[in-house]
This record gives C-alpha cells, structure tokens and sequence, in this order.
C-alpha cells in the first residue's frame, strides 16, 4: 500500500509565554497554491490554541460543505472559522477536496501538520514543541488539508493519532 504524505511547514507563531493555559497561542494562514493537483496534500490552515473548538474530522466535497465546517466555529473561534472559509474559496473543487480536522494536541501548542493518505485511511499527525511544566488547559490544534479528489476514498477511514 503506498502512502501520500503531506507535511505542513506552516509555524505557529506563539503569543506571550509558551504555558497550555495562556490560550490564544497562534493562528494558521494560508499556504502558497500547489502546481498541480496531483501533488501530495498540503495544509492550507493551520490554528493551535488553548481554546475548546468542536472535535471533527471531515472530508468537504464543495463550499457548502466548508461553509457548515467552519460554522462549527464561529461562537469559539471566530478566527479558525474565517480561515477555514478562506481555504474553501481558493480551493478548486472540481480538482481537489478539503479535509478538515481538530485534535488535541496536550500541552503544547502544534507547530505543523500533515494528512497520511494510505488506501482508505486517513491520519493526522501533528508535531508539538515540548510541552509547559504545568498544564491548566490542553491546546487544540484546527487543520485544513488540500487533497487531489482522486487521491481521497469515497467513504474514508479516519485513524486517530498524533
């Protein structure tokens, strides 16, 4: 089975002190356009804060399906929710599909992200920085992923990790 891997090189820029209680650690932006759709996934949003954002992991097929995604958002993280419908409006989806994703990542804030495609499989792996002696609130990392449409299952399987 061949594997598809996606690194995103997005960096979170942390505000203030690096401590999983000081929330607000950074938010994503867009990443440049791939030259071709073919190429392997790609983070076009990346958000790491402290703030509690609705666990989800999806596959969005059209707008529609992006502007329910980041609805999701709006009361908690108004910001994460702009971004991922600034990623649906550049995205071409007659060629690609977005896959949107939430995980905890514990006491420290995500660096990067990327998107394993293996057959059915979907995985998330997330790199963190070491993580603050005391922890009062566990960050939440928000990604969204570029995926050429042929290259994503019909009916994915979302495997957890980190």
């Amino acid at each position: 089975m061949r594997a598809v891997v996606a690194t995103g090189s997005a960096v979170v820029a942390l505000l203030g002190a690096v401590g999983c209680g000081q929330g607000g650690a950074g938010k994503g932006v867009a990443r440049d356009r791939p030259s071709s759709p073919s190429s392997a996934p790609r983070t076009v949003f990346l958000s790491s804060s402290a703030r509690v954002v609705p666990r989800a992991h999806e596959v969005l097929r059209d707008r529609a399906q992006v502007e329910r995604f980041a609805g999701r958002f709006d009361a908690r993280d108004a910001s994460a929710a702009e971004g991922i419908r600034a990623a649906g409006r550049a995205a071409d989806f007659s060629r690609s599909v977005l896959v949107g994703w939430t995980a905890t990542t514990g006491c420290g804030a995500a660096t990067s992200a990327r998107l394993e495609v293996a057959g059915e499989r979907l995985a998330l792996r997330v790199v963190t920085p070491s993580a603050a002696r005391e922890c009062f609130a566990a960050y939440r990392v928000t990604a969204v992923f570029e995926v050429a449409r042929e290259r994503v299952p019909a009916e994915p399987v979302f495997a957890d990790g980190s």
